[in-house]
């Protein structure tokens, strides 16, 4: 189950990581969701978010109380490798939380140019998850909305270490080439 690009040869979660999980969804969606790295089962089935999966079901689910059809969304990772944790038996399972540095990393190598490659608006929207009472609005696909679906996609783009709570629910307008 070992299968690299070439950028992540020098990567630091490398050693740890088991198996690279590329996005899914076209590139001309007007959403994408961006987790904080791929399950077990998205490793295993090879696709982000897959949504026999638990969480892909969940977001799937979400997406269409809010008036959106999964199949017009780019789902991704802030790392695009699935990184577990390991028991005390030695047993893989669940996945751990990434490191900023695995971040920065997967962000230069991975996300970012995908993200470019995916945006045509200068400053897309960043909708952080909590937001289940409110419909996502894409305007016809003029604008372009990320969904930051867990704590440490949070805390990346908005650029903070504690209090991601206060972004819940909230809509933030973010340039791309100022981050990372």
């Amino acid at each position: 189950m070992s299968s690299f690009p070439p950028p992540c040869t020098g990567c630091p979660a490398r050693k740890d990581a088991k198996r690279f999980v590329p996005p899914r969804g076209p590139l001309d969606a007007p959403l994408c969701v961006i987790g904080h790295g791929p399950s077990s089962q998205d490793a295993y089935q090879g696709t982000a978010w897959f949504p026999e999966a638990p969480e892909g079901k969940r977001m799937e689910r979400w997406l269409r109380r809010c008036g959106h059809q999964p199949s017009r969304t780019l789902f991704t990772d802030i790392i695009s490798c699935w990184i577990p944790k390991r028991s005390k038996a030695g047993k893989l399972y669940d996945r751990r939380e990434p490191t900023k540095a695995e971040i920065s990393w997967c962000w230069s190598a991975h996300l970012s140019p995908l993200l470019i490659s995916w945006e045509s608006q200068p400053s897309p929207s960043l909708v952080p998850t909590g937001c289940e009472n409110r419909r996502l609005s894409t305007d016809g696909g003029q604008t372009k909305h990320i969904l930051a679906a867990g704590t440490s996609v949070t805390r990346w783009f908005m650029g903070v270490e504690k209090g991601v709570d206060k972004w819940m629910g909230t809509t933030n307008r973010i340039e791309l080439e100022d981050l990372g």
